[in-house]
C-alpha cells in the first residue's frame, strides 16, 4: 500500500457504508481479475476491503496487495495478488526445522528404548512429533501459486540447517537442485520469490 500510495495511487476503503460504489469502482480498477474477484466476494459477505488502483512493480514483481477485515472479529488477511504472501519465508522454517524434529524423533525413540519412559525423554519426542506434524502440513497446504515460492523456501531452509548441522554434501545437492533443476522442486520463478531481478 505504501509503495502504491507513493506512486500517486489511491487507496480505498471499502465496506459496507460505501456500498453504493463498490461495483463501479471494481469494474474499473487495474487489478488482476482473480483479485477483483476475490475483493467482490468478500464485500458480498460484509468484509471490508482496503486496496489500491492498480498493479505496483516492486524488485521485478509486479502485483497488488490489499487487505481484508472481519468488522465482527477484527480478524484479517493481509494480501498480495498471485497469493505467496511470505510463503518462501514459511516454507524456509518449514525446511530448518526438518531436520531437528527428525533428530528429535529418532533420539527420542532410542532414548525410549534405553531408559523408559520417564518425563525427560517423552516430552522433546512428542514435541518432535508435534513439531513434524506441523511441518506436514504446512507441506501439504502449499497450494497454487504459493507453492513454488514455499518449496524454494524449504529447500534453502532445508539446506541451510544441513549446512549448519556440517553435513555439506548434502546442502550442495540440496541447493544445486533448486538452481539447476528448478522443476524437480516446482520452484520455476525462485529469483522472484527472493525478488531477485
Amino acid at each position: 500500500m505504501a509503495v502504491a500510495s507513493n506512486q500517486g495511487q489511491k487507496i480505498y476503503a471499502l465496506k459496507s457504508s460505501n456500498q453504493a460504489i463498490h461495483s463501479t469502482l471494481l469494474q474499473g480498477l487495474q487489478l488482476a481479475a482473480d483479485v477483483r474477484v476475490e475483493i467482490a466476494n468478500a464485500l458480498a459477505i460484509g468484509q471490508e476491503v482496503t486496496l489500491h488502483e492498480k498493479d505496483v512493480v516492486i524488485n521485478g514483481w509486479s502485483g497488488s496487495g490489499y487487505v481484508l477485515i472481519d468488522p465482527d472479529t477484527g480478524a484479517g488477511a493481509y494480501k498480495i495478488s498471485g497469493g505467496a504472501n511470505g510463503g518462501v519465508y514459511l516454507g524456509w522454517g518449514a525446511g530448518a526445522l526438518l531436520p531437528l524434529a527428525l533428530l528429535g524423533i529418532i533420539v527420542g525413540a532410542t532414548e525410549l528404548l534405553v531408559i523408559g519412559a520417564t518425563a525427560a525423554v517423552i516430552v522433546p519426542f512428542v514435541l518432535s512429533l508435534i513439531l513434524l506434524t506441523v511441518i506436514s502440513m504446512a507441506v501439504l497446504n502449499a497450494v497454487d501459486e504459493a507453492e513454488s515460492c514455499f518449496f524454494t523456501g524449504f529447500a534453502l531452509g532445508l539446506g541451510a540447517m544441513l549446512n549448519a548441522m556440517k553435513l555439506g554434501t548434502l546442502t550442495t545437492i540440496i541447493l544445486a537442485h533448486v538452481v539447476a533443476f528448478p522443476n524437480v522442486l516446482g520452484t520455476t520463478q525462485w529469483q522472484t520469490c527472493l525478488n531477485i531481478p
